[in-house]
């Protein structure tokens, strides 16, 4: 059974007002079944996955191009350099809510997020 959280309407808020939101926490916290309720047109892509950060790294803005807006990256500190590709895909289409980004408290992600999205979540 799905608990909808306090922060949810205030996610949605952000998500109708930013192209990319980031919503980090310790693990296990309930981050990622937050998001799948939420955001439940969203395509969800864990990047704990090998093969998924394979398949982005590839050709990042064909893969973002593609299949965005509307994607939910987990776990995205396991992928810092898809952050700069993120950057450039929501700076062309200029719309709020394009990507989320969720992953585990990590200063190297918030350090990725300050310098490649920073305005932009």
């Amino acid at each position: 059974m799905y608990i909808k959280r306090e922060i949810q309407p205030h996610l949605e808020k952000m998500l109708g007002q930013f192209p990319v939101l980031s919503l980090t926490g310790p693990r296990q916290s309930g981050k990622t079944t937050l998001l799948l309720n939420a955001f439940t047109s969203y395509k969800y892509y864990n990047l704990e996955r090998v093969d998924y950060r394979q398949l982005i790294m590839e050709d990042p803005l064909g893969f973002l191009k593609s299949n965005g807006p509307g994607i939910i990256f987990d776990e995205a500190q396991n992928l810092p350099e898809l952050f700069s590709y993120i950057q450039v895909v929501s700076d062309e289409s200029g719309a709020a809510g394009q990507y989320v980004l969720s992953g585990s408290q990590s200063f190297l992600m918030n350090q990725h997020i300050s310098q490649s999205l920073a305005g932009r979540v």
